[in-house]
C-alpha cells in the first residue's frame, strides 16, 4: 500500500455511528409496581398469574377475594385513589338502601360480596389503564416517572375520608332508625 492510498483512506470522512435506540430504564411491570406503591408485590402476583392464564385478556381471569375491599370498600377505594369507582359504588349502595329499606342489610351484604370479588380486577384495570395513559402523554422517561409518582401510590387522606363518610352515614342511619322506632310506639 502506498502513502497516497493510505492518505486517501484516512481522508475519507467516516459516517457517524447510527443512533442507538435508547432502551427504557423501566419496563411496564416496573411502571405498574411504581404506580401501585404499597402492596405492589401482592397485586403484581395476581396480575402475573392472570396474564399467565390468559394472555389475550388477563382481567377476565382475576377473581381473587379482597377482604379490605369487602369490609371497608370506600376507604379501600379512596386509599387506592380510585375516586370515581369508590364514589359511584358508595352512591349506588346508598340509593339502593334508600329505595328498598326492608332489604338494605341484604343489599349491603350483597354489595360487600361483589366488591370483595371485583375489586382486585377493577384496581388492576384502573392501574394498567392509568399507566398506559401516562406513557402516552409523557415526553420523556423522567417525565413519565414523575407523573406516575404523582398519580399513583396511595392516599392516606382518602382512606380517612372514606372512614369518616362511613361513620357519619352509619350514625345518620342509626339515628333515623331509632327515631322511626320511637315514633311507632
Amino acid at each position: 500500500m502506498s502513502l497516497e492510498q493510505l492518505n486517501e483512506i484516512l481522508s475519507t470522512p467516516v459516517p457517524p455511528p447510527l443512533p442507538v435506540e435508547q432502551q427504557p430504564i423501566v419496563d411496564d411491570d416496573d411502571l405498574l409496581r411504581r404506580f401501585i406503591g404499597p402492596e405492589a408485590a401482592h397485586y403484581m402476583a395476581i396480575y402475573t398469574e392472570a396474564r399467565r392464564n390468559s394472555r389475550d385478556n388477563p382481567f377476565k381471569r382475576i377473581w381473587r377475594w379482597n377482604w379490605p375491599a369487602a369490609l371497608w370498600f370506600l376507604p379501600w377505594a379512596l386509599y387506592r385513589k380510585m375516586w370515581l369507582f369508590g364514589g359511584s359504588m358508595a352512591i349506588a349502595g346508598i340509593i339502593v338502601a334508600l329505595l328498598f329499606p326492608p332489604v338494605a342489610t341484604v343489599t349491603g351484604l350483597g354489595l360487600a360480596v361483589v366488591t370483595g370479588f371485583i375489586s382486585n380486577r377493577a384496581y388492576l384495570q384502573f392501574a394498567t389503564a392509568k399507566v398506559a395513559k401516562l406513557k402516552a402523554i409523557s415526553e420523556s422517561e423522567e417525565d413519565l416517572l414523575a407523573r406516575i409518582h404523582q398519580a399513583g401510590g396511595v392516599s392516606a387522606f382518602g382512606a380517612w375520608f372514606g372512614v369518616i363518610v362511613i361513620v357519619c352515614s352509619s350514625m345518620v342511619a342509626f339515628i333515623t332508625a331509632y327515631n322511626a322506632a320511637l315514633n311507632q310506639h
